[in-house]
């Protein structure tokens, strides 16, 4: 392999693994691990930061915070990339449009020329449907709040709830949660005792004001999540058997709006919840399978007036 290709094939490989042994950099760049002790030798004298980990454990690594042209990516690592930045755009955060457009016009100047041929070809290729969120979420306030779950700091924040009642509220955050159309902070309200789901757009000016301090024992965040927006607070409480397999079921259903677990090798149990049983009544038509409701009765009716209605158009 010729020498500068082998120095950026070392490059490329400390930049997507943490730790590489001078044995496993030699095979994988068809060389001796001597040689590769030269190459690190040579890359450090052209300014790039490379740690050396002693012991059977130990290994280089590339530190943070040194800019390597050009960005070493493979094609289908650059495929991956595009579309997790195109991704950004649907994804309900206020301004996130004009940043997945600016973040790949500056990794045009950065990938290989064949990488970045495969990045302009998905994304000339790429039609995408346009999302309008009524409520998107500040960036900036996102960006604070996953700040607070990291760090584990507590915050306070404004909050208005679904029916336009606004309140301050202190919590500890645990975690963000992101069901597609929406955000929400999982967090433990300090001044409820309780931990609660918060709906991102719906915060305003987050601020830590110390250090949190979580129960001992926390929620699965998305569980929580769904839990709180398939049922709770819901005039109406619905269980069905689906005669679908859970697997099956779990493509039909989204995790927002009901809750599935198996009942036995060939049906579903599903939970839900609705203000109306109109739209329940009308979400299970549309999943054309057979179901039996468990309850309420009163959903069983609705049904039936919907296939009246229905028979009659």
């Amino acid at each position: 392999m010729d020498p500068l290709a082998r120095l950026l094939e070392i490059l490329g490989l400390l930049q997507g693994s943490p730790v590489w042994t001078a044995t496993a950099l030699a095979e994988r760049t068809g060389t001796t691990p001597r040689t590769v002790r030269r190459d690190i030798s040579r890359l450090r004298e052209l300014g790039y930061r490379i740690a050396a980990a002693p012991g059977p454990d130990g290994g280089y690594r590339l530190d943070r915070g040194r800019a390597v042209p050009p960005l070493l990516l493979t094609a289908d690592e650059a495929v991956a990339l595009v579309i997790g930045v195109r991704s950004a755009g649907p994804a309900g955060v206020a301004g996130m449009h004009e940043a997945a457009d600016g973040a790949l016009t500056k990794l045009a100047t950065v990938l290989p020329p064949a990488a970045w041929a495969r990045v302009a070809d998905l994304d000339a290729a790429t039609v995408r449907p346009e999302r309008v969120y009524p409520s998107p979420v500040d960036a900036a306030a996102l960006a604070r709040l996953a700040t607070a779950v990291r760090n584990s700091r507590r915050v306070r924040f404004g909050y208005t709830t679904v029916d336009g009642t606004a309140s301050r509220r202190r919590a500890d955050p645990s975690a963000l949660v992101h069901t597609g159309p929406r955000w929400y902070l999982v967090a433990h309200d300090v001044d409820r005792a309780a931990w609660r789901t918060f709906r991102v757009d719906r915060i305003t000016a987050p601020e830590e004001v110390g250090p949190a301090v979580l129960p001992d024992e926390v929620p699965e965040p998305l569980g929580l999540v769904q839990r709180g927006t398939a049922l709770a607070a819901y005039r109406w409480q619905a269980r069905i058997l689906l005669d679908l397999p859970l697997d099956v079921a779990r493509m039909r259903v989204p995790p927002t709006i009901g809750l599935l677990e198996e009942a036995d090798d060939n049906r579903s149990l599903l939970r839900l919840g609705g203000e109306e049983l109109r739209p329940i009544a009308t979400f299970l038509v549309g999943l054309t399978c057979g179901f039996e409701v468990l309850d309420p009765p009163e959903l069983v009716e609705e049904l039936h007036a919907l296939g009246r209605w229905l028979a009659g158009r």
